[in-house]
């Protein structure tokens, strides 16, 4: 009989002792905080303890081929887990037999498919119920380290009872709750790193929702233009615009630049314009490849580099980028090339001529 210790990433062996002759075991544990503990003799042998320092806890148990049935006395903690572990295994109990039923019910049944319909059915009905009561436990229980339990219950190596994702409240709820009490059990603190980096992702996901895209009205800004005053985007409406961004010191940028004002050339007397934004944070260096470059069309830049608030709203990341925009402000394509540019413009103002015209 082995002793692990498991509130670490890895069970580490603590003790061991021999079973007596009349079915008794012994081990003695000095705890400063509360813990969990793997009792293991064999595969289908182990209980899970969670133990409080100054328990004296004693397990009687009566099923000895698989250890499902036994008693726990003088442990909370202990007798909490058991609650899980006997409803996880009466769920898989109960699945089992359904599965064997309706595979004797299939084989002789002339609309099989019927049949497995029905099994369906009655297991998503099992699962859920389980799914439930798990839900149930962590909310009444929620100080307790069993939740850790609830929470990573598998109903075998690749199917959670719950999930971070539909069940996500569960697990914020238990750290809420379990991370300033227990900060320094591994379990406790894998827990909330899991629940701050599913925040993290989902704060994410909402800020990339929020970004500009194909369909979206493109957000309006105000940026100093190289005069010295300043220029709106939406002050352009009524035309086609390539919203640019851009830099002085970056070469593709500086290599896209011919052709975009040869692009610019051909259409900008059939209702197109550019404004490129600049991320440089050198004012000098930005005017200069502006002249440089022969970029005759508006301009903007605060000179605040991937601090600019236009490129964090745009979602930049990086350059060259831009998009292009239709005359009422909706954005109608993304990160065109100087080409694909040039044989999306033509039709986009020969339609856009039409419907001035009607």
């Amino acid at each position: 009989m082995v002793l692990y210790s498991v509130n670490t990433k890895q069970p580490i062996a603590i003790d061991s002792a021999y079973i007596k002759e009349a079915g008794d075991f012994e081990f003695k544990l000095r705890l400063t905080q509360t813990s969990f503990f793997l009792l293991h003799y064999s595969p289908q042998k182990e209980i899970i303890l969670l133990l409080e320092p100054g328990e004296t806890v004693s397990l009687s148990i009566t099923d000895k081929e698989h250890w499902l049935n036994y008693t726990v006395n003088d442990s909370e903690g202990t007798s909490l887990v058991k609650v899980l572990a006997d409803s996880l295994n009466n769920t898989i109990s109960l699945l089992d037999s359904v599965r064997k039923s309706y595979q004797l019910k299939g084989a002789v049944s002339a609309n099989p498919d019927s049949v497995r319909g029905e099994f369906m059915d009655i297991t998503r009905q099992i699962i859920q119920q389980h799914r439930d009561f798990t839900r149930s436990f962590v909310v009444d229980h929620k100080g307790s380290l069993a939740c850790i339990v609830a929470l990573n219950q598998q109903y075998d190596q690749r199917t959670f009872v719950l999930n971070s994702k539909d069940d996500f409240k569960y697990y914020r709820m238990a750290d809420s709750v379990l991370f300033p009490k227990h900060p320094n059990l591994d379990l406790v603190a894998i827990l909330h790193q899991n629940v701050t980096n599913f925040l993290e992702q989902q704060k994410l996901k909402a800020e990339v929702s929020k970004m500009p895209n194909v369909g979206s009205v493109a957000m309006d800004f105000v940026l100093p233009t190289p005069a010295g005053d300043s220029i709106r985007l939406s002050s352009l409406r009524g035309k086609y615009v390539l919203l640019d961004f851009w830099a002085s010191w970056c070469p593709p940028c500086r290599k896209d630049n011919p052709g975009i004002v040869n692009v610019y050339r051909k259409y900008k007397a059939s209702g197109y314009e550019i404004l490129q934004v600049s991320l440089d944070k050198n004012r000098t260096s930005w005017l200069k490849a502006i002249q440089d470059d022969k970029l005759t069309w508006k301009h903007g830049g605060d000179m605040k580099f991937w601090d600019s608030p236009v490129a964090r709203d745009y979602g930049i990341t990086r350059i060259p980028a831009n998009f292009l925009i239709d005359s009422k402000g909706v954005i109608v394509a993304v990160d065109l090339s100087v080409e694909d540019l040039d044989r999306m413009l033509a039709p986009l103002l020969i339609q856009e001529k039409k419907t001035d015209k009607n």
